[in-house]
């Protein structure tokens, strides 16, 4: 008790006599530093206590968030694969919420080979693993639907011109044709006023020929000389007929409407052609729609 005394005095900056103070305050001092240091076991008890009588709970995954519930029976499970899928490689996924293992959240969106299994195996084989694994598709296979993407989009352009040159196409044809009309119908006024003209000429060569007079507009001669002279007329009424024709305004329309009828037609199988090219390889890439 001594000792005690000395210790307790010592602790407090006291003088070390060892001599209990007056009326027990040491002694109750020391008992009160007792228990703060160790305090009293709780009292025993008969009743059983219920916490120690309930069932140890399911174990759980071994990296769950504990501040969240987990019920196995009603989670998410993975989709097994197929063993004849199971070819090259794959991208690990995970469900993304907090009871995802940290080991499996680190692989989301990595690359993985199905002969060379990560730690801990694929995807949906550890216990109550619900990642996936996600197809890699080959590169070949994307650009080829890639290429079909685009196929598609150039023979619906293509279709769209091909309508476009057709209309064109038919408008000048109907213009074309109408163009003709109208110049065969000029050449028939031309042959006309000239057939007249050659009519006159010969008349007054004859007629002139005997009075030396001037008959239709066209002088007469006598002997050869008229017929000279008809003869040089009816060259150049020919000529007047050529100009008749060649520089009509049904000429010149006929000209521009051969001209847009032949562009026309060289653009409609400009996308003829293209649109069958791109419709035989989209064929030929197996290309769907």
């Amino acid at each position: 008790m001594i000792f005690a005394i000395k210790a307790f005095q010592a602790d407090h900056g006291l003088r070390q006599d060892g001599v209990m103070k007056p009326e027990g305050i040491t002694l109750r001092a020391i008992n009160d530093e007792l228990t703060s240091l160790f305090p009293p076991s709780p009292p025993r008890t008969t009743q059983p206590r219920k916490d120690l009588l309930l069932p140890p709970p399911a174990a759980e995954p071994e990296t769950r968030e504990r501040n969240q519930p987990y019920h196995p029976e009603s989670a998410p499970k993975a989709v097994p694969v197929k063993d004849e899928e199971k070819d090259g490689t794959y991208i690990w996924r995970t469900v993304g919420d907090g009871n995802v293992r940290s080991s499996h959240a680190a692989r989301d969106g990595q690359v993985f080979s199905w002969d060379h299994p990560p730690e801990g195996g694929h995807p949906g084989e550890a216990p109550n693993c619900r990642c996936r694994a996600e197809p890699v598709e080959d590169k070949k296979e994307k650009d080829r639907q890639k290429r079909c993407e685009n196929l598609g989009r150039l023979m619906a352009a293509a279709q769209a011109n091909l309508n476009n040159a057709s209309d064109r196409w038919n408008n000048a044809a109907q213009n074309l044709k109408t163009a003709k009309d109208n110049l065969d119908a000029k050449r028939l006024d031309c042959a006309r006023a000239r057939d007249e003209a050659l009519t006159n000429i010969g008349a007054g060569a004859i007629v002139g020929g005997v009075t030396g007079g001037r008959i239709g507009g066209w002088p007469g001669a006598i002997g050869g000389a008229a017929y000279e002279g008809a003869s040089a007329a009816t060259a150049s009424l020919e000529r007047i007929y050529e100009a008749c024709i060649d520089d009509s305004t049904e000429m010149a329309a006929y000209n521009q409407a051969k001209q847009e009828e032949a562009s026309a037609y060289s653009w409609l199988e400009h996308y003829r052609t293209e649109l069958s090219t791109h419709r035989e390889e989209y064929e030929q890439l197996g290309c769907e729609g």
